[in-house]
C-alpha cells in the first residue's frame, strides 16, 4: 500500500482513538498466527448516557510475516442512531488499502450482558460499479470461572458478497481465559474466498487488553 493512502485513515484513527479513551475502556487484541499477524478494536459508544446517537468504530491492521504484498488495513467508522434500545441504523465510510474509501449503511442489533456479549451487524457498500453486502458479526461468552478468571470464548464473522456470490467469509475464533482487563487464548483464523470458496487457515495465539 502506498503511504499516501493511508495517512488520512490513520490520523483520523488516532483522533478518534484519543477521544473514545477519554469516555470508555478499549480493547486491543494481537493475535500472531502462523502464516499472518492482526491487531484489532473495536469501539462502541454513545455520544452521552442520554444521547441515542453515537459512535461504531472499527480497525484492523494485518501484517504477514513473509509477503508485504498481504499486507492489509480496514477501517470502519459509523455514526449510529439508535431509535430503539439495541437497534440502530447506522451509516458511515469503510476503508481498505485494496478498496479504498466506500460509504456504507446499514443496521445493527447489540446486546451486552454481563458474560454475553452478540452484535448483528448487515450494510451495504456503495461502489461505482457495483454494490457490495456484508454481514459482520460477533458472539462472545465470558463466564465467571471464580473471582479472578473468566472463561472466554467467542467467534467474528464477515461475509462480503455481491450479485455473483461469495466475495470473502471469514471466521475468527477465540478461546481462553480473562483475569482482570486481560485476555489470553488460543485463536484461529478460517477464510473462504471467491465463489468456489478456496479455503484458507491461521492458527496462533492471541492478547486482549483493555486500554483505558
Amino acid at each position: 500500500m502506498k503511504r499516501s493512502k493511508i495517512l488520512i485513515p490513520i490520523i483520523f484513527l488516532l483522533i478518534l482513538t484519543g477521544f473514545m479513551a477519554k469516555a470508555q475502556p478499549i480493547p486491543a487484541e494481537l493475535m500472531l498466527g502462523d502464516k499472518y499477524g492482526t491487531l484489532k478494536m473495536i469501539v462502541s459508544k454513545n455520544f452521552s448516557q442520554t444521547s441515542k446517537f453515537g459512535i461504531f468504530h472499527i480497525n484492523i491492521l494485518q501484517f504477514d510475516y513473509l509477503h508485504n504484498s498481504e499486507n492489509d488495513l480496514m477501517l470502519q467508522d459509523l455514526v449510529f442512531f439508535e431509535p430503539i434500545k439495541n437497534f440502530r441504523i447506522t451509516g458511515g465510510g469503510l476503508y481498505t488499502g485494496k478498496t479504498g474509501f466506500l460509504p456504507t449503511a446499514g443496521m445493527q442489533y447489540k446486546l451486552n450482558k454481563k458474560s454475553l456479549f452478540l452484535l448483528l451487524s448487515p450494510r451495504i457498500n456503495f461502489r461505482d460499479s457495483r454494490n457490495e453486502g456484508d454481514i459482520f458479526s460477533i458472539l462472545q461468552l465470558t463466564p465467571k470461572i471464580n473471582e479472578k478468571l473468566n472463561f472466554v470464548a467467542g467467534i467474528q464473522s464477515l461475509f462480503l458478497f455481491n450479485g455473483d456470490g461469495n466475495i470473502k467469509n471469514m471466521q475468527d475464533l477465540r478461546l481462553g481465559l480473562g483475569f482482570r482487563n486481560t485476555q489470553v487464548g488460543i485463536a484461529a483464523g478460517l477464510e473462504q474466498v471467491g465463489p468456489n470458496y478456496k479455503s484458507f487457515t491461521n492458527f496462533g495465539i492471541f492478547i486482549e487488553q483493555s486500554i483505558f
